[in-house]
């Protein structure tokens, strides 16, 4: 057993003085930022409609939008400043998707009855090649 953890330490020691050595000579390492995604759940949250009426409302979002939660029915929608409802279904007691991928956010109500959270959203981004694609961005409710 003593052989075996002398081993691994020559291993770990080893490749630990390779690393040092690899930054000392100047090389660059890149760590990619993570890429968000906006997907569909495997399972819906079931949220009945007096759950979600503790969610109604309008966020202020960091980047001066508003997100309008609303309701009608059984069918619940999320709205940023008047550019058209989304459709959205719950994936947990706090989170929602948009059914067009659009849209995902989680919304938390803090002790002091204010409000956090995150927004996902889908936004056009034009190309350096005068081209349009879509870009996920995240933003913060306030």
């Amino acid at each position: 057993m003593n052989k075996w953890l002398a081993v691994c330490a020559l291993c770990a020691a080893s490749s630990f003085g390779s690393g040092a050595a690899a930054q000392q000579a100047g090389e660059r390492v890149t760590i990619p930022a993570p890429t968000l995604k906006i997907e569909l759940p495997d399972r819906r949250y079931y949220m009945d409609s007096a759950e979600f009426d503790d969610f109604r409302g309008w966020y202020q979002l960091s980047n001066g939008q508003t997100l309008n939660l609303s309701g009608k029915g059984k069918f619940m929608y999320a709205e940023i400043d008047q550019q058209g409802p989304h459709r959205i279904v719950a994936t947990g007691h706090n989170a929602f998707v948009a059914l067009d991928r659009q849209l995902k956010m989680r919304i938390d109500w803090r002790d002091d009855g204010s409000v956090g959270g995150e927004v996902l959203m889908v936004v056009p981004r034009q190309t350096a090649g005068g081209g349009v694609t879509e870009e996920v961005v995240a933003l913060v409710m306030r």
